[in-house]
């Protein structure tokens, strides 16, 4: 086992990035697109969101590192492919989503098991010089990281208490299975 320095990122179990990404998909659907992310007890929640998976979802087969199957185009999510490649065994590898809060929309790919982000977007705001807009930017890109974060957390407790395995993980197979419909 190799041993980590201060420079190298915290890895991530890649078993649970398929899960949070299907998680997220599911949770998206589920609260009808809008939740609160944080609760009680956190010192800085993040608050209400609006969340939904965009146009984008990149399917593997669980121990492959290579993607199998990818859907794109706006109603990806609601394909029925996409449900019949989690059916069928696949685990979600890349999603697209959009996330509004309060005014401001971003855009953000989360990739693999590494759980990288890739291709992000940010709300465009007129700034009247260059270092505004940097500064600026660097506001959005952590208001997002802390919304992602956000999310990772919430979905680590709920991923680590008996709720999971009793009341979660069912009703995600059922609406695989499109019993929910």
């Amino acid at each position: 086992m190799a041993t980590m320095t201060n420079d190298e990122p915290t890895p991530v179990i890649p078993h649970l990035t398929s899960e949070f990404f299907t998680w997220l998909w599911w949770k998206s659907v589920e609260s009808g697109g809008s939740l609160t992310v944080g609760g009680a007890g956190e010192d800085n929640p993040v608050g209400r969101i609006d969340l939904w998976v965009d146009d984008r979802l990149a399917f593997r087969i669980p121990g492959d590192k290579k993607v199998s199957a990818v859907l794109t185009g706006e109603q990806a999510a609601e394909s029925l492919e996409a449900k019949a490649a989690m059916y069928g065994g696949k685990v979600l590898n890349e999603v697209r989503l959009r996330i509004r809060r309060d005014e401001r929309e971003f855009s953000v790919t989360l990739s693999g098991p590494e759980m990288d982000l890739k291709r992000m977007s940010f709300p465009q705001e007129l700034k009247e010089t260059e270092e505004e807009a940097i500064y600026d930017r660097m506001f959005l890109y952590d208001e997002l990281m802390f919304i992602v974060s956000g999310l990772y957390r919430d979905f680590g407790r709920l991923r680590c208490s008996d709720e999971w395995a009793s009341d979660v993980v069912p009703q995600i197979r059922e609406w695989i299975q499109g019993r929910d419909s």
